[in-house]
């Protein structure tokens, strides 16, 4: 009974130190930090990411933190016994491009965690991950996007017109429609019995080119999202200098 006592009372109290800690990392600076992670039902070694990146995304909401965070589901696990529900080419692709484009190889992973576009952190390394955020909200922003007029048609369909300013130098604007919170059950593959969340699932990704005068609309289906998030990437580094975000 003791020794039961003893380790509920210390579950407790690494829980509010991991808060803490977390905390503590997310504050650190002004600037913003954008998370992409690649991750898979079929991995077993993805769900711990999940949760690292849903701790990331309550805290960043908790201090309304420029911090935002995306979830892609990567197909080619599905081989492995079980077809993750939210997985597909588009977030493959995607992967892939960063590999070649920004970090020079053919090989992709999971879970992977690329920040601003930039840096590559194994996605269950959690301390990297919270050093490395904290790093990227230390530079400056380049450009701004202002959002406005985000009007939905009964059919789901979304007009959002924006406002990019700052340095443009063939940079194009990225929007990723997302659910807040994804859950069910796993019944077959690496993580069969479980039950996994996701936060942030990208349920659909549209990329439009910028003009020099940064001001554009855009049309998006809406449907099964609850978040818009949008950022500046330039399209031959992949580098990310703004990012914000809007509830649908």
């Amino acid at each position: 009974m003791i020794q039961a006592t003893f380790q509920a009372i210390w579950s407790v109290t690494f829980s509010c130190l991991l808060v803490i800690s977390t905390s503590s990392y997310l504050q650190a600076d002004s600037g913003f930090a954008i998370v992409e992670l690649f991750t898979s039902q079929g991995c077993s070694s993805c769900p711990p990411a999940d949760e690292i990146l849903q701790e990331i995304a309550r805290m960043a909401q908790k201090e309304k933190l420029p911090i935002y965070t995306l979830s892609y589901h990567v197909n080619y696990w599905n081989r492995l016994g079980w077809t993750d529900p939210y997985s597909g080419k588009n977030a493959t692709d995607r992967q892939y491009q960063y590999a070649q484009k920004v970090f020079g190889t053919q090989s992709v992973y999971t879970p992977q965690a690329i920040i601003n576009g930039r840096y590559d952190v194994s996605g269950n390394d959690r301390r990297k991950l919270l050093n490395t955020i904290g790093q990227v909200r230390q530079q400056d922003t380049t450009t701004r996007i202002d959002l406005s007029k985000l009007t939905k048609t009964p059919d789901g369909t979304l007009t959002l017109r924006y406002k990019i300013s700052g340095h443009l130098v063939g940079d194009e604007l990225r929007v990723a429609l997302v659910a807040a919170r994804k859950t069910n059950f796993v019944p077959s593959g690496e993580n069969a019995g479980r039950t996994l969340s996701h936060t942030n699932v990208v349920q659909r990704f549209t990329t439009q080119k910028l003009d020099a005068s940064g001001v554009g609309s855009i049309m998006l289906a809406g449907d099964h999202a609850d978040t818009l998030i949008a950022f500046v990437q330039n399209p031959r580094n992949f580098r990310i200098t703004s990012a914000t975000q809007l509830p649908l």
